[in-house]
């Protein structure tokens, strides 16, 4: 499904809701209506999207594949994010327009019209436990607290944002006065939520027992790398038949005491048509830290393949690889991709020290047996063997002359790749031949 028709969707599905609101309240306005009325409807619209932004919430983060293909999951899990800061406005502005609405209707204080919401309004109370966990879950998100917070903390508290949709469902349909002035509204409101939810549910957690049931995924083999980073090979029945593109990435849930209870994400760094997949891990927090406790044998739950951080379709003879530390685990597959197809490969490889240079005897075995078409070049800081310590505009401009005719993939930290394509514009490299993703390591 190309971008055109699903901003298309997501357009009318915002403007349906809307119309349907302008035929149960919104038409008010005709009628000059008291202020009282006027935060009344505005309440209602707000609740309204509210819950629209939390239901595109569950799709971008559903790991719903066909919306993956078209976006890519790290432009998914951005939109998540400000569909959720969005959402979190609207909920704010719904209890506001109400409370002041109904306060100034019935001529109570904004406290004695709380009090009279939760004692004599029937249903009520379960919407204001979702209004709660809702804020949780959006306090819990902001960059500030989440650095605070242990990740189990994090975790669970986002589960509380199922409840509390499902809260917000039942009292939508019970006292929402736009659905229940309209059975069509009501009628596409379901529909919204259904289709949410088959989507969220069947990506999310049938896809991937599924696909346990069918290839049976475990680790076959422990390698360590360097001496924070280790290599798991996964094997299982006819793996062949698990497909993925080189540079794509997948969701691993360890089915061990420690760690099944949540899932991570780990660029492949094995070519595609192997016997196995192999994810590489660097000792960077308190999960891959608990790496040392797998054992040969332990079961293993697969999300994806996920991400579009792959060749594409109309690519150039000249491609540049600009791959940082653990940054070069979905690099390493992209440039075996890249020789099987006659492309001239340079790869700018930028690490702390030569002992934490990963893949070194299989990069330079590739150079070996590719010497006229893969150039390859360390950045290590303070390394007299290196013309450069750190990869800038000048150091790519000399050992790349040509830039400005290669396409150009790059795999680092986040902030570090915002920087690179800065100097890589400057240096007459087409924007739209400058890939990277932010969940690609």
């Amino acid at each position: 499904m190309k971008k055109p028709l699903l901003y298309l969707s997501f357009f009318v599905s915002f403007f349906l809701i809307f119309v349907f609101w302008w035929l149960g309240s919104g038409n008010v306005f005709l009628n000059n209506p008291s202020i009282g009325i006027i935060y009344v409807v505005l309440g209602r619209i707000t609740g309204l999207l509210a819950v629209y932004f939390i239901l595109l919430q569950f799709l971008f983060i559903g790991r719903v594949k066909w919306l993956e293909r078209v976006f890519g999951f790290d432009k998914l899990s951005v939109a998540h994010h400000w569909s959720g800061i969005i959402a979190f406005v609207f909920i704010v502005a719904h209890l506001v327009f109400l409370f002041l609405g109904y306060g100034i209707l019935n001529e109570l204080s904004l406290w004695q019209q709380f009090r009279d919401f939760n004692l004599n309004w029937e249903g009520l109370f379960p919407a204001t436990v979702s209004v709660v966990l809702f804020i949780l879950v959006v306090i819990s998100s902001i960059s500030i607290a989440k650095k605070k917070l242990k990740y189990e903390i994090w975790y669970y508290v986002h589960l509380m944002s199922y409840l509390a949709i499902i809260l917000a469902y039942g009292h939508q349909l019970e006292l929402g006065h736009d659905l229940r002035a309209s059975n069509l509204f009501a009628f596409f409101w379901v529909l919204l939520y259904l289709f949410v939810g088959a989507n969220f549910i069947f990506y999310r957690f049938v896809w991937q027992l599924y696909s346990f049931y069918k290839f049976r995924f475990y680790i076959s083999e422990i390698k360590s790398e360097t001496e924070d980073t280790i290599s798991l090979y996964i094997k299982g029945t006819s793996i062949e038949g698990f497909k993925y593109m080189a540079g794509q990435f997948i969701m691993l849930r360890f089915l061990n005491k420690s760690m099944a209870w949540q899932a991570h994400p780990f660029s492949i760094s094995s070519e595609p048509n192997q016997d196995y997949i192999r994810i590489t891990i660097k000792n960077l927090g308190d999960f891959s830290s608990k790496m040392k406790n797998l054992v040969i044998g332990t079961k293993v739950l697969i999300d994806g393949p996920i991400g579009v951080f792959t060749k594409k379709e109309k690519q150039s003879e000249k491609i540049l690889f600009i791959a940082g530390g653990v940054g070069i685990t979905p690099v390493r597959p992209l440039i075996g991709d890249f020789l099987k197809d006659d492309k001239d490969v340079v790869l700018l490889y930028s690490a702390k020290n030569r002992e934490q240079i990963i893949f070194k005897e299989e990069l330079e075995g590739l150079m070996n047996k590719n010497a006229e078409r893969f150039k390859m070049y360390y950045i290590i800081r303070g390394d007299n063997d290196c013309k450069f310590g750190e990869i800038t505009k000048e150091s790519m401009e000399s050992l790349v002359p040509d830039i400005a005719q290669r396409d150009v993939y790059i795999c680092g930290s986040y902030k570090k790749s915002v920087i690179i394509k800065k100097y890589l514009v400057s240096l007459k490299v087409n924007k739209k031949r400058i890939y990277y993703e932010k969940f690609s390591i």
